[in-house]
């Protein structure tokens, strides 16, 4: 997802009583103006405040992640992300959102989304243009001054790719990941 979409992230807040009553009463909401899902809830009540506790209803949604969001239930997650988002270039939120779809970034496991950004920081290797610039990239890591003598001119950069796909590191498209 762009880091564009997601901070136009918004969703349609209705009440269920309302909608069982044959209105559909409620308002689109930007998730970027609330810092945490306690702040859009205490929103969501003061736009149904006729309603001593409404149930609210999340009638429609637009540019938020697969999995955040239902009927009745956002997840908290996605404000932190949101906020985070804020900070990131398009193509790390790019990035980020690949980690995410990859499965290497278990978001149920996390109480906040900038624990769930620290995560991907620690996994995100890169983007490179192909494997071999992938493992060229780790190679220079790791032996700096050996590729500068002779062992760099044997070196085996597309055996190396291989092995680092085949052990510890993952990619979709150009984005690269540590799955340890």
């Amino acid at each position: 997802m762009e880091k564009s979409k997601l901070l136009k992230a918004r969703v349609y807040v209705g009440t269920y009583k309302k909608y069982n009553n044959g209105s559909l009463f409620g308002e689109w909401m930007n998730l970027a103006d609330y810092k945490s899902k306690e702040e859009f809830l205490d929103a969501c009540k003061d736009l149904h405040n006729e309603e001593d506790e409404p149930e609210f209803m999340y009638q429609d949604y637009s540019n938020i992640p697969d999995g955040m969001i239902s009927e009745s239930y956002i997840n908290p997650l996605l404000f932190g992300i949101i906020q985070c988002a804020k900070d990131m270039d398009d193509t790390e939120t790019e990035a980020f959102f690949t980690f995410l779809d990859m499965g290497l970034g278990d978001y149920s496991d996390y109480k906040d989304g900038e624990e769930l950004v620290e995560l991907f920081n620690s996994k995100y290797a890169g983007e490179f243009d192909s494997e071999e610039a992938f493992a060229t990239y780790m190679a220079e890591l790791k032996w700096p001054d050996e590729l500068q003598t002779e062992f760099g001119m044997y070196f085996d950069y597309e055996a190396y790719a291989r092995t680092l796909l085949t052990s510890g590191y993952r990619h979709h498209g150009d984005f690269y990941f540590s799955v340890y």
